[in-house]
């Protein structure tokens, strides 16, 4: 694959209808929720009641209870949520837009806290209430989703001790599953076949009930009601590792070395399965190109 960071031949418009999701991709249609560590509604100081949604959506997750609320922790030009083994967000009530069989899941995190049984994030249906889950097992991080007679299929590897970017990408009309950590596969399955309806929870740090509790800190959660094509996982994958200083396998972004122009990177970029050609940031413009030939990618 080529790293291409030239701008010519790019278009820039003021457009309505845009890609402002995370890295530019996607829109409030299909990023169904977006939290950023960066952005938080305090309670009483440092302690976190609302962890708003960026993507349009309004999904907020909230936590009305003081002593179960995640605070704020500084690292490095970013900040996160800690969660000390007590504290979660939910939803105040089901997403429609998650009813659906097709998702892509983002978390990143730090795993420097001792081993422990603790979820990352977790959606409930009629189903059932663990519809689909990732959580920290111990010395690892697991992902799955149920099938049609509520099995799982799951995905694990090994957690690291420092920020990791864990993702899942469900086709259930291809009936496949595949999870990856910093950019890598760990995990390929088949008979991915559920069905899930009724969203009415979506829950950050523990289980649907409260338990599992996660101890350790957050930086990003970014939900998608869709398959994420190769080019788009790559383009988020680059955003959060710039971001959060992370090691990926698909690093196509050289210029956040020295911890400058690490923030808001958006991409272009294309591969044999699809692309994404409009991307646009957090202001008015964005920047789009007619075609690119198969592992191409612009950022900025």
């Amino acid at each position: 694959m080529k790293n291409i960071l030239f701008t010519t031949c790019l278009v820039l418009t003021f457009a309505s209808f845009a890609q402002t999701g995370p890295g530019g991709v996607g829109n409030s249609a299909n990023n169904v929720v977006w939290l950023d560590g960066n952005i938080v509604t305090v309670g009483t100081n440092p302690y976190i009641a609302t962890w708003p949604d960026q993507s349009g959506n309004g999904n907020n997750f909230v936590q009305a209870t003081s002593s179960r609320q995640p605070s704020i922790v500084t690292y490095y030009g970013f900040k996160g949520l800690r969660f000390d083994g007590g504290d979660w967000l939910r939803t105040g009530g089901g997403i429609g837009a998650l009813d659906a069989n097709t998702h892509t899941q983002y978390v990143i995190y730090n795993g420097y806290t001792a081993n422990h049984v603790g979820i990352l994030h977790e959606s409930s249906y009629t189903q059932s209430n663990q519809f689909l889950r990732t959580y920290r097992n111990y010395g690892n991080v697991a992902a799955f989703v149920l099938n049609s007679t509520l099995g799982t299929v799951l995905n694990s590897t090994t957690n690291s001790s420092a920020f990791q970017i864990i993702s899942s990408i469900w086709d259930g009309n291809a009936q496949t599953f595949d999870s990856y950590k910093d950019g890598t596969s760990f995990g390929s399955k088949g008979g991915a076949n559920g069905s899930p309806t009724g969203n009415y929870l979506n829950t950050i740090g523990a289980s649907s009930s409260g338990s599992y509790r996660f101890n350790g800190d957050m930086g990003e959660v970014i939900f998608y009601n869709t398959v994420l094509n190769s080019a788009q996982r790559i383009i988020v994958d680059n955003y959060l590792s710039s971001k959060f200083k992370v090691t990926i396998s698909n690093d196509m972004y050289a210029y956040d070395a020295a911890l400058t122009h690490q923030y808001g990177l958006i991409g272009i970029g294309q591969e044999a399965d699809g692309n994404n050609l409009t991307a646009q940031g957090k202001g008015i413009v964005e920047f789009s190109v007619g075609s690119m030939n198969n592992g191409d990618y612009i950022f900025t």
